[in-house]
């Protein structure tokens, strides 16, 4: 199989390998369905070894239980972002505080370039 051709990386289990021996060198779309627990990396960390975050245009994150704070160090990673689809996100208030006074998404609202985004 030609990873080179894979667009789209969707990651569906609730464990991601670090030394993940696959390499998508030219997906621009990520989709997360579970949140997965991972080793003493972060997210971002575990993910750049499987997908050049750098160039993900469209993140759909899909789990109920992914912290804002994770989406938050992700999104920093995603500079050319176009597209942000949140589903099952629960904002509460300590959601709404942390974005409030969070300078990486402070940083992250006014760097990336996401024109479209939604939740559910």
């Amino acid at each position: 199989m030609n990873l080179n051709s894979v667009k789209h990386v969707c990651i569906c289990g609730q464990q991601a390998n670090y030394n993940c021996v696959n390499y998508f060198s030219n997906a621009i779309e990520l989709t997360i369905r579970h949140y997965f627990k991972k080793s003493d990396n972060s997210i971002s960390t575990t993910l750049n070894r499987m997908i050049p975050l750098t160039q993900l245009t469209k993140l759909v994150i899909e789990s109920y239980g992914f912290p804002l704070k994770e989406i938050v160090k992700l999104l920093c990673f995603t500079s050319n972002l176009y597209i942000l689809k949140l589903n099952f996100l629960s904002l509460n208030a300590n959601n709404s505080k942390f974005i409030e006074q969070n300078e990486s998404f402070q940083y992250v609202s006014n760097q990336n370039k996401i024109k479209k985004s939604s939740s559910s």
